[in-house]
Protein backbone atom coordinates (compact mmCIF):
# COMPACT_ATOMS: atom_id res chain seq x y z
CA UNK A 1 0.00 0.00 0.00
CA UNK A 2 2.67 2.14 0.55
CA UNK A 3 5.03 1.83 -2.51
CA UNK A 4 1.86 2.05 -4.50
CA UNK A 5 0.90 5.71 -2.22
CA UNK A 6 4.75 6.20 -3.27
CA UNK A 7 4.55 5.75 -6.66
CA UNK A 8 0.68 7.45 -7.42
CA UNK A 9 2.39 10.78 -6.12
CA UNK A 10 5.65 11.38 -8.19
CA UNK A 11 7.72 8.38 -6.78
CA UNK A 12 8.36 10.46 -3.69
CA UNK A 13 11.94 9.11 -2.47
CA UNK A 14 11.47 6.63 1.41
CA UNK A 15 13.22 9.19 3.55
CA UNK A 16 11.05 12.00 1.89
CA UNK A 17 8.10 10.08 2.83
CA UNK A 18 8.55 9.34 5.75
CA UNK A 19 9.54 12.51 7.19
CA UNK A 20 6.50 13.51 5.38
CA UNK A 21 4.31 10.84 7.20
CA UNK A 22 6.25 11.74 10.86
CA UNK A 23 5.07 15.50 10.17
CA UNK A 24 2.02 15.55 9.30
CA UNK A 25 0.78 12.37 11.00
CA UNK A 26 2.00 13.58 14.71
CA UNK A 27 0.54 16.76 14.81
CA UNK A 28 -3.05 16.75 13.71
CA UNK A 29 -6.11 15.01 14.95
CA UNK A 30 -7.69 13.70 11.51
CA UNK A 31 -4.33 11.84 10.24
CA UNK A 32 -5.48 10.15 7.60
CA UNK A 33 -7.19 13.21 5.91
CA UNK A 34 -4.81 15.65 6.71
CA UNK A 35 -2.00 13.44 5.80
CA UNK A 36 -3.31 12.26 1.97
CA UNK A 37 -4.53 16.36 1.57
CA UNK A 38 -1.04 17.24 2.04
CA UNK A 39 0.34 15.15 -0.14
CA UNK A 40 -2.13 16.30 -3.11
CA UNK A 41 -1.52 19.97 -2.10
CA UNK A 42 2.49 19.60 -3.38
CA UNK A 43 3.59 21.98 -6.30
CA UNK A 44 4.33 19.38 -8.54
CA UNK A 45 0.71 16.95 -8.04
CA UNK A 46 -1.40 20.28 -8.24
CA UNK A 47 0.72 21.13 -11.60
CA UNK A 48 -0.44 17.74 -12.73
CA UNK A 49 -3.95 17.91 -11.77
CA UNK A 50 -4.34 20.82 -13.79
CA UNK A 51 -3.53 18.90 -16.82
CA UNK A 52 -0.91 20.77 -17.68
CA UNK A 53 1.91 18.14 -18.83
CA UNK A 54 1.21 14.56 -19.35
CA UNK A 55 2.67 12.85 -16.76
CA UNK A 56 3.68 13.11 -12.70
CA UNK A 57 7.60 13.02 -14.09
CA UNK A 58 7.09 15.19 -16.75
CA UNK A 59 5.94 18.05 -13.71
CA UNK A 60 8.43 17.25 -11.58
CA UNK A 61 11.15 18.00 -14.09
CA UNK A 62 9.68 21.06 -15.57
CA UNK A 63 9.62 22.63 -11.83
CA UNK A 64 12.88 21.68 -11.33
CA UNK A 65 14.32 23.02 -14.08
CA UNK A 66 12.17 26.10 -15.51
CA UNK A 67 10.53 26.67 -12.21
CA UNK A 68 6.92 27.98 -11.21
CA UNK A 69 6.31 31.35 -9.60
CA UNK A 70 4.01 31.11 -6.44
CA UNK A 71 2.66 33.90 -5.07
CA UNK A 72 4.86 35.86 -7.62
CA UNK A 73 8.76 34.35 -6.16
CA UNK A 74 9.82 31.99 -8.16
CA UNK A 75 10.01 28.43 -6.58
CA UNK A 76 11.95 25.71 -8.21
CA UNK A 77 11.63 22.63 -5.43
CA UNK A 78 9.12 20.12 -6.62
CA UNK A 79 7.93 18.91 -2.79
CA UNK A 80 6.82 22.82 -1.76
CA UNK A 81 3.59 22.60 -0.40
CA UNK A 82 0.56 25.28 -1.99
CA UNK A 83 -2.11 26.78 0.24
CA UNK A 84 -4.99 27.71 -1.16
CA UNK A 85 -4.52 31.49 -0.87
CA UNK A 86 -1.61 30.86 -2.82
CA UNK A 87 -1.10 31.82 -6.69
CA UNK A 88 0.78 29.38 -8.79
CA UNK A 89 1.83 30.35 -12.38
CA UNK A 90 4.34 29.19 -15.28
CA UNK A 91 6.92 32.48 -15.47
CA UNK A 92 6.82 34.13 -19.12
CA UNK A 93 10.21 33.39 -20.66
CA UNK A 94 9.06 29.67 -20.60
Amino acid sequence: MKQQLRFFHGKIKEQAFRRFFQTHISSIANQSKSFFASLESRLDIVFFRRRLLPTIYACHQFIHYNGIEKNGKRESAPGTLVNVSDIVSVPQKV
